[in-house]
């Protein structure tokens, strides 16, 4: 029974064997040395809540009966940080229960064959520049996003199972970008190209954000917090005329799977999400073979450094393209379609260059004069 925090210092090795049982009265297990525990897979390892009277001896730790109940969050995080030792922590063969989850900060410990249930935060939060493996990991009735993970990491996922959690999606945790990130498509948990979920995103000037073609991105409106993304440095999102990159709502289950997890319960609307704003910046922004779909469109401010090509932005709340101030970028090939405003809104001082672009069912058409 674990009843306060364990912190595994540097330099520090403890392997837990395999069929052992950990009950745990919402403490957190930090490392920054080694953890091992290695399970088998006749013989798993539980971590589990203190109130969880089905396994261990005695079923009931804490001698109450039926007074109390298990609940997501009983056992807090198990954390591996930057200072932990890869080469010897791992997860094996383990049935991890009503925690907040577990989290890789810097880290790469390997897991494999392990259920991960109940969980109050997001099940495997990935942060920093993590990139461990992980492989047959179940992650059930989740109360949040089963994966969270920041665009500087990369781990490596297979066979990996949702059931029945809050979300399908992986989301990225990121507030701010720093530094140079791409982000890849993936495909896990039976979802072929699985959607990313983002919101409040500001990249730096100095940064620059690349979207792999195929790529999926579903998002809020959270007004009046954030934007989906706010562009200081620079957006590179070059799709292919076969893999478009796709800007939705998190109800729109035609691309990147079922979001939310409720079949047809839901449906996209226009303005589902904010905007993209795109900011004065020294770096080049390209955007390519793009959809962006239920959003409310993009603004650009005072921004030299833009060229959108080939592209549709369609079921906007507002106008397609908000152009402010001294802004010049390159609009070409792209159709704007079932538009709720004017097609673009200008700034006097804006001069975009517009090369063959389409309209279809936009409320009104003209060019909008702010």
């Amino acid at each position: 029974l674990l009843l306060g925090n364990l912190s595994i210092s540097t330099g520090t090795n403890i392997e837990i064997e395999n069929g052992v049982v950990i009950k745990v009265n919402g403490s957190n297990i930090y490392v920054d040395g080694g953890l091992k525990i290695n399970g088998t897979p006749t013989n798993k390892i539980t971590i589990t809540s203190f109130k969880d009277d089905n396994i261990g001896n005695p079923f009931d730790t804490n001698g109450d009966g039926n007074a109390t109940i298990p609940g997501s969050g009983d056992v807090g995080l198990i954390a591996f940080n930057a200072s932990s030792d890869d080469s010897y922590s791992a997860i094996r063969c383990a049935n991890i229960k009503f925690t907040y989850g577990i989290r890789w900060i810097n880290a790469a410990a390997k897991m494999d064959d392990c259920l991960i249930t109940n969980t109050y935060g997001y099940g495997l939060t990935f942060e920093g520049n993590s990139n461990p493996v992980v492989d047959s990991v179940s992650l059930v009735n989740g109360n949040n996003d089963p994966i969270g993970m920041s665009l500087t990491s990369d781990p490596t996922f297979s066979n990996i199972t949702f059931t029945a959690n809050a979300t399908r999606c992986i989301r990225i945790t990121d507030a701010n970008l720093s530094s140079n990130a791409l982000l890849k498509k993936r495909s896990l948990a039976g979802i072929t190209n699985i959607a990313y979920f983002i919101t409040g995103l500001n990249i730096d000037a100095t940064a620059t954000l690349t979207i792999e073609p195929g790529v999926v991105i579903k998002s809020i409106n959270n007004y009046p917090y954030y934007n989906t993304i706010t562009v200081n440095g620079a957006l590179i999102a070059l799709g292919t005329s076969s893999e478009k990159i796709i800007f939705t709502s998190k109800s729109d289950d035609s691309n990147g799977g079922d979001y939310n997890n409720d079949g047809k319960t839901t449906s996209p609307y226009r303005n589902d999400w904010r905007e993209i704003y795109f900011n004065s910046s020294s770096l080049a922004s390209n955007l390519k073979n793009c959809i962006f779909r239920y959003g409310s469109g993009l603004v650009i401010n005072n921004n030299n450094n833009l060229t959108i090509d080939s592209s549709v932005v369609e079921q906007s709340n507002n106008a397609a393209f908000i152009i402010n101030g001294a802004s010049n970028p390159t609009i070409k090939n792209t159709e704007l379609l079932n538009i709720s405003n004017v097609p673009v809104s200008m700034a006097m001082f804006s001069s975009p260059t517009s090369l063959n672009i389409s309209l279809s069912n936009v409320a009104s058409i003209g060019l909008g004069i702010q």
